[in-house]
């Protein structure tokens, strides 16, 4: 990924943060990750772990795919489009064993 993802990542994360009306500090808590991390993330400077983008997501009342900005490079209209199965997948492989809480360490 490049650095005009994950500035479109910190973007979608503010905004929907200050929709909900959470601080920086409230949304650290529900996704447990520290405030300085979601302050760096929302500018673009901190790239995002896998288990870290689920946690946002979960936090901000979204499943990943409604957080995760457009790969094309294209600003998202609202709707995203489907991922393609295998990336589907490959994601839902990834995802599922941390919303059972069998991530590892």
């Amino acid at each position: 990924m490049n650095e005009g993802f994950y500035l479109k990542l910190a973007e979608r994360i503010r905004k929907r943060r200050e929709e909900l009306r959470l601080t920086q500090a409230d949304l650290a808590d529900r996704a447990g990750v520290t405030r300085s991390s979601v302050a760096n993330i929302e500018t673009g400077r901190q790239a995002v772990l896998l288990h870290q983008f689920v946690g946002l997501a979960r936090a901000l009342d979204l499943r990943w795919d409604q957080l995760m900005p457009d790969v094309d490079g294209e600003a998202p209209s609202g709707a995203h489009r489907p991922l393609p199965e295998g990336v589907r997948a490959f994601v839902a492989s990834v995802v599922s064993p941390v919303r059972r809480g069998k991530r590892k360490a």
